[in-house]
């Protein structure tokens, strides 16, 4: 006989098919796990277990191609999920991608004529970064439409392109438009 206050061992499931979900950039380690396609074979026929969702983590929040992943937590429920205990069959790894950034844009300095349509970039401006990250909206070099004296005249700016620490997790665009006279 089983004293009263004595649990049963529970029937160990090893969930698969769980994969983690491909994702830009966030500034988290934190990935989202896909259980829309696992099974969970061995359990008993009748019982009522689901599986709802979970969470995984890299070792870091950079970008990268087949991240490794550790299991944070999967969600089971029904009647029956506390009959199991689960765990996971084979390895979750993660693609993470740059996040493309918003470039508000760039001023050009005014200047006076000197035959040149050579344009000095007064200040780069850059949305969207994650906060606390160490990333700088740099470099670069700008021209007027052309040499002759106006008002409000056209600069492209060329060459730009991100620093930092964290600017390999980003992407922006090398050009940027403005006006300057």
């Amino acid at each position: 006989t089983i004293p009263i206050n004595k649990m049963m061992p529970t029937k160990a499931i090893t969930v698969s098919g769980v994969r983690a979900v491909d994702r830009a950039y966030n500034g988290l380690i934190s990935v989202a796990l896909d259980v829309s396609a696992a099974s969970l074979p061995g359990t008993i026929a009748g019982d009522s277990i689901g599986l709802s969702g979970g969470t995984g983590n890299m070792l870091d929040k950079n970008i990268g191609v087949a991240k490794p992943v550790t299991l944070g937590s999967l969600t089971f429920g029904g009647a029956d999920a506390g009959n199991y205990s689960f765990g996971l069959s084979g390895a979750l790894a993660v693609n993470i991608s740059p996040l493309t950034l918003a470039v508000s844009g760039i001023t050009a300095a005014n200047k006076v004529y000197d035959a040149t349509n050579a344009a000095a970039i007064a200040t780069r401006t850059l949305s969207g970064t994650i906060a606390g990250d160490d990333v700088v909206y740099s470099g670069g070099s700008a021209t007027f439409s052309d040499k002759n004296v106006a008002a409000g005249k056209a600069v492209s700016g060329t060459g730009l392109g991100l620093t930092g620490a964290d600017a390999d997790n980003y992407t922006v665009n090398s050009t940027a438009n403005t006006t300057a006279s």
